[in-house]
């Protein structure tokens, strides 16, 4: 395999690493990879270290380090995390030890690894099963994610694995350095550098003299500043491979792993300041020293530059070994948590400020563990702490390290003319995300986005302010907001007339005042037209129904208004004129009254009343002197010049005659038809009384002339 990569200040040739170079990465083939195998497993190393009776050189560390990671410029927070226990959100890992790491790369955290609780722990069972956890989910994805590496157990005796994610490779990478023997319950020397990416387990497949030697318990972390990932110390079980001045096996071993290469990188004279040998370190990169940061029972080193510096805090780290260690973003600080002091497990929290650890006080606390892990997820922006062992007990916890959950609200102004219109902005900080935002802003108007914007369109003070709660329900409310809208623009509308006869034509305005903003009006009459003043008008052709509306804009808002035009269909123009009353004697007064209908208004009226007399009034009023009949005749003018006429007949009769002895007409009347009846009785009278006579006059003479009589 050709090698790749710059050079690495370190690494050493002699006699007993053949094919090493001090400026090309490790390759071998794998006849020799073989070969190497034989003898590791047969003979020893030579020694790694400078020798139990080399006087080590003391390197001064750098006086300025040349800052290149943008993220070394984080500002800290002034706020105290709390921790938050989020394991019941749903089922996790059985196994307890196992590793957890964040997966940039594919977007979610990657759990592999651990032992069953519950067994023997001597000689614990350990299942090689894959976890992802996303959106405080947990999901087994062992099926699918290919072979994995073998079974693996961190934080007990039995430590063999270090993962961690390489933003170089975009990939986790996983470094094995010993197997447990199901067995024979003995440890395999035993090493494998693995890849996860794309939901899948691939192994590197690197030679072995190519890769750190077996060990275990060591810690692998990403070195910003210089670019790799750095693997350093742990335990070995191959006494050849351990420096002189290491006790019970710990070693102190150094190396780099970039661009799918290791590099040993363990420093050589003149070099020979590093970290003591030691298992169980807790390493993670630090942007504010811009360095590799490594903290060990009381003993806190940076790497920076491809060498090890021993940092002197004012105040130490407690004792304590196999601790959770993390740059936690939120609150711009290098976290430390729990671990071993002696027999006894700690759930101490610190912060390291300035190359000094602080203690912190929290109003919760974690349960104490052994080896947990510490990853910032920063899709959830949670700082997660998962796992550890207590003598095996299932420790499948989830806490958060987050800041108390808080929220301020700020806007682009707190006052001005109405309507005003105004950018709103929440800080949140702290919680576990994701968060829920409820504004509201005192005039009935609401949002639920993170950041609002709202129109204030009328006068007034409104009281504003913004809610939060996060995932886990918890509510905080923000600072209040008074918002001072003042008396802006005054828009006035108006259209006239609203109904009529087509053709109609309508006067439309509309207009602002006050506030002292500009503002541009427009018109759109509903049947096609348009207009771009705010006092115009407009003809409605055809009968119908129209829905004019009106716009007045202003910089930060729009007013509008509808008016509905009803346009009836044209009629005949007409003209009818009348009169009350329309006979009489003279001096006969007569009321004219003049309609119209159709045309289109207003209307002018003239009258002549057929007597020499006239009038421009609608409705006249005319005296006529002298008898007689007259035509009075009405001509209508409407706006378009149409002249509609009309007439009525008046009949002005001759004077009555002289009244008899100075009495009405009709009681001289009734004393005629009196008269004249009583004239016709008498008569009849007079005629009955002479038939009688006659017929008694005819009986006497034959009274007196019964000869005849009886002769006839």
């Amino acid at each position: 395999m050709q090698s790749r990569g710059p050079h690495v200040r370190g690494v050493r040739t002699s006699a007993n690493d053949p094919g090493r170079s001090s400026s090309v990465w490790p390759a071998t083939t794998s006849a020799v990879t073989a070969m190497v195998m034989v003898i590791v497993l047969v003979s020893p190393f030579g020694n790694a270290g400078a020798g139990a009776n080399a006087r080590p050189r003391v390197v001064e560390e750098p006086r300025s380090v040349p800052v290149s990671d943008s993220r070394a410029s984080a500002v800290p927070s002034q706020s105290s995390p709390d921790w938050i226990n989020i394991t019941g959100q749903s089922a996790g890992p059985a196994p307890v030890g196992g590793l957890f790491a964040y997966d940039a790369a594919d977007g979610y955290d990657l759990q592999f690894g651990g032992c069953l609780p519950g067994g023997n722990p001597t000689y614990p069972v350990c299942p090689n099963d894959t976890y992802t956890y996303s959106g405080l989910n947990w999901t087994n994805i062992t099926s699918t994610a290919g072979v994995a590496p073998p079974a693996i157990v961190r934080g007990s005796a039995n430590s063999t694995t270090v993962m961690a994610y390489d933003p170089v490779d975009r990939y986790v990478l996983l470094f094995e350095g010993a197997l447990q023997h199901n067995w024979t319950h003995r440890l395999i020397p035993y090493a494998q550098t693995w890849e996860f990416h794309g939901g899948r387990w691939r192994n590197l497949s690197i030679a072995a003299w190519n890769q750190p030697p077996p060990q275990q318990a060591g810690a692998l972390a990403y070195d910003a500043f210089d670019g790799y990932m750095v693997f350093f110390g742990g335990w070995s079980n191959w006494p050849a491979r351990i420096p002189a001045n290491s006790t019970a096996g710990n070693s102190n071993f150094t190396w780099i792993f970039r661009d799918g290469s290791w590099a040993d990188a363990t420093e050589v004279p003149p070099y020979t300041q590093a970290p003591p040998p030691d298992i169980n370190p807790s390493m993670a990169f630090d942007p504010t020293l811009n360095a590799l940061v490594m903290q060990d029972d009381n003993e806190t080193w940076k790497f920076v530059g491809e060498h090890w510096y021993q940092l002197h805090p004012t105040t130490t780290y407690a004792k304590a070994y196999g601790s959770a260690i993390g740059w936690d973003p939120q609150m711009g600080r290098l976290m430390l948590w729990g671990g071993a002091a002696g027999p006894d497990f700690t759930t101490a929290l610190w912060e390291l400020t300035n190359g000094n650890w602080t203690p912190l006080a929290t109003a919760h606390e974690a349960p104490a563990a052994f080896a947990p892990s510490f990853a910032w997820d920063p899709i959830q922006r949670l700082m997660l702490l998962w796992g550890g062992a207590t003598n095996l007990t299932r420790n499948d916890w989830m806490w958060v390290l987050a800041l108390p959950l808080q929220i301020q609200a700020t806007s682009s102004a707190t006052s001005g003319p109405a309507p005003l219109i105004l950018a709103f902005t929440s800080n949140t900080t702290g919680g576990v995300t994701p968060s829920r935002w409820s504004w509201h802003f005192g005039d009935g108007g609401s949002s639920t986005n993170e950041n609002a914007t709202h129109a204030f369109l009328y006068p007034g003070n409104y009281n504003t302010w913004v809610n939060v709660s996060d995932r886990l329900g918890i509510l905080a409310q923000s600072n209040l907001l008074v918002i001072a809208v003042d008396p802006g623009l005054t828009v006035s509308f108006s259209a006239s007339p609203a109904t009529g006869i087509a053709p109609l034509s309508v006067s439309f305005q509309a207009y602002g005042q006050g506030g002292g903003q500009a503002y541009t009006a427009s018109w759109h009459f509903g049947d096609g037209g348009s207009s771009l003043s705010g006092n115009t008008s407009h003809v409605y052709v055809r009968p119908g129904t129209y829905s004019a509306t009106a716009w007045v804009n202003v910089s930060v808002a729009s007013y509008y208004r509808s008016f509905l035009m009803a346009v009836s269909p044209s009629m005949p123009f007409m003209a009818t004129a009348g009169a009350d009353p329309d006979a009489g004697a003279p001096p006969l007064m007569v009321g004219f009254n003049g309609t119209a209908t159709g045309g289109n208004p207003p209307f002018s009226f003239a009258w002549r009343f057929g007597d020499g007399g006239s009038s421009i009034v609608r409705n006249p009023i005319h005296s006529f002197t002298r008898a007689g009949s007259y035509s009075a005749s009405l001509w209508v003018n409407d706006s378009r010049g149409r002249v509609a006429t009309s007439s009525v007949s008046i009949t002005v009769a001759e004077p009555s005659p002289p009244l008899v002895l100075g009495l009405p007409p009709a009681i001289v009347c009734a004393v005629f038809v009196a008269s004249a009846f009583a004239v016709v009785v008498l008569l009849a009278v007079f005629v009955a009384r002479r038939r009688r006579g006659r017929r008694a006059g005819s009986e006497s003479e034959d009274e007196y002339r019964p000869d005849e009589r009886a002769k006839a």
